[in-house]
């Protein structure tokens, strides 16, 4: 059995407090748009970007023919959406990255993307989001947002696009992480109750992503974590045991793809926006709706709130 303690708990709930912290830092984002630069697009990203906390502050600036642009230090990112204004959006954009601002281009051709040179272009601060769909658009600007911000978490506690991405990352750094310690198993039952740690804290770092910070009612979800990194856990020894070749190669493949399996069902429960127990209630009642009509037995029904008619615990759910 794994070996939990109280410096366990603690460390949970310290990294809580530390993804709370995170998304209420203050982001500004500068936008220069290219005044003949694609309606849709100009369109897209203003839905995109309206901030959801008071910490997101936008500032939008036309671009002029000279590509002269004021940008101030505190800026987190600025977006360059280009048109046909080639010398100006170039110009522009190694303004930015002189400033030391991580600079983003939108373009419906990687052709028009403007031309900053090599030198400035290794320093990994500079990119190019290059679709003439919106959607698609949306996708690969957040993906880029959390791989290169250091104010990721904060970015998608701000603007909804980007949250889904960044929650997917948090997913994967964790399966990695338990992979490793399946792998490895260094400390012997060392690693059972590190890995359930890891995907506890993940459960935390997702609900404050969604708005969902620390409180007393993230502790049934909390214990769901649990009991279902003990059972992957449990289910991956048993296994691994008869396994006497490559047996490292298993746990390993076998914790990634449990903690894949547990932190994506975190994830689209915060996406559904639907409370924990109202979320288990209606799979409850949906299995036994399922195993009533596979073996003809009859659903147990629950007494109306009042002292009113008998109704169906499917009935009640959908009602509420």
């Amino acid at each position: 059995m794994p070996n939990f303690n109280v410096d366990n708990v603690r460390e949970v709930f310290n990294e809580g407090r530390n993804v709370q912290r995170q998304r209420d830092e203050e982001v500004r984002v500068a936008f220069f748009v290219d005044p003949t630069a694609s309606p849709e697009q100009i369109a897209a990203l203003r839905t995109a970007f309206v901030p959801e906390l008071p910490t997101g502050l936008i500032h939008v600036e036309r671009l002029s023919e000279s590509g002269l642009v004021t940008v101030l230090p505190t800026t987190d990112l600025a977006v360059v959406v280009c048109g046909d204004n080639n010398r100006a959006l170039s110009a522009c954009v190694r303004k930015v990255l002189a400033a030391d601002v991580s600079c983003v281009a939108i373009c419906e051709s990687a052709l028009d993307a403007p031309k900053v040179g090599s030198s400035l272009e290794a320093r990994g601060r500079y990119g190019v989001v290059a679709s003439s769909q919106t959607k698609h658009m949306c996708l690969r600007l957040a993906q880029w947002i959390v791989e290169h911000s250091d104010k990721s978490v904060a970015f998608a506690a701000n603007f909804a696009f980007v949250r889904d991405a960044m929650a997917n990352k948090m997913v994967d750094d964790v399966s990695f992480t338990n992979g490793a310690l399946g792998a490895l198993k260094v400390i012997p039952g060392g690693d059972f109750a590190a890995m359930v740690m890891n995907e506890a804290k993940l459960a935390l770092d997702v609900s404050a992503l969604y708005g969902k910070p620390l409180s007393a009612a993230r502790a049934a979800e909390l214990v769901w974590v649990v009991g279902a990194g003990l059972c992957v856990r449990g289910v991956m020894r048993q296994i691994s045991g008869h396994v006497p070749v490559a047996d490292w190669l298993l746990r390993g493949v076998a914790a990634w793809a449990g903690t894949e399996l547990i932190g994506q069902a975190i994830v689209t429960r915060f996406q559904s926006d639907e409370e924990f127990m109202v979320m288990v209630e209606r799979i409850v009642a949906r299995a036994a709706q399922a195993f009533a009509n596979a073996t003809g037995l009859t659903i147990p029904q629950t007494q109306a709130q009042g002292g009113g008619a008998v109704v169906p615990e499917r009935k009640l759910l959908e009602q509420a």
